[in-house]
């Protein structure tokens, strides 16, 4: 869960500036340009070479099968992307609709529920039925 950003009018910024002493506004400062060089040098890595983006993607694989967190927020976000997607592109949503109607073709069930239902409820007469029609069929031949 992330906690909302709090918006601080100017004078509450200032304040806060003032209380805090420049070592701290130095520390603050060199670990975000650390962390902005760490983040352009993966980067550079990852566009410079095929086998880092392989293991990049072998460790995902990996942290994906083995952390339950990790496949839950990955999913999480996947499902929120495809539903923003499928709200803006009309493309991907034409795409999509035609992927389930052909799902949908392909998986239709053999026998419909309510067909189903009716078996369940009248199975000793379907039966009997059945097998009235199989001694007929054996008496005409």
């Amino acid at each position: 869960m992330t906690l909302p950003k709090l918006e601080f009018s100017a004078d509450v910024e200032e304040l806060y500036l003032k209380i805090m002493s420049n070592e701290d506004l130095e520390l603050i400062e060199i670990d975000r340009k650390e962390k902005e060089r760490k983040q352009k040098m993966a980067a550079w890595v990852y566009q410079q070479r095929p086998e880092s983006k392989a293991k990049v993607r072998e460790y995902h694989r990996h942290r994906y099968a083995t952390d339950p967190e990790f496949r839950e927020r990955t999913a999480r976000h996947s499902q929120e992307y495809n539903r923003e997607r499928y709200r803006t592109n009309p493309e991907y949503r034409e795409k999509r609709k035609l992927i389930n109607q052909e799902w949908a073709k392909n998986n239709k069930e053999k026998v419909s529920a309510t067909r189903k239902e009716y078996y369940l409820k009248n199975r000793e007469h379907i039966l009997a039925r059945c097998k009235a029609y199989h001694k007929r069929k054996k008496e005409n031949e």
